[in-house]
């Protein structure tokens, strides 16, 4: 996928693909955008957050930010430039 610094307008988040595990814990990955910082973060499903817990696993440049994900999930997202 190809991710630019667009999709972030307005609080936009990117999902990063599939269902991941941690152990029993399933949980998606996203990047979203923050006071021009970038964030990756972990969306955990219930029955493991009931109130849908979320963390942040990493944060950097959007650049950073996709290479972890790529580097940790096996995906080969791209930025776009411009």
């Amino acid at each position: 996928m190809k991710i630019s610094p667009e999709h972030f307008e307005r609080g936009g988040e990117v999902d990063c693909g599939a269902c991941h595990r941690d152990g029993a814990k399933r949980f998606r990955v996203s990047i979203r955008e923050k006071f021009s910082q970038y964030e990756v973060y972990r969306h955990y499903h219930y029955p493991f957050s009931e109130e849908g817990r979320e963390e942040i696993e990493f944060s950097g440049s959007l650049k950073e930010c996709v290479e972890h994900v790529n580097r940790h999930y096996g995906y080969e997202d791209e930025i776009e430039e411009a």
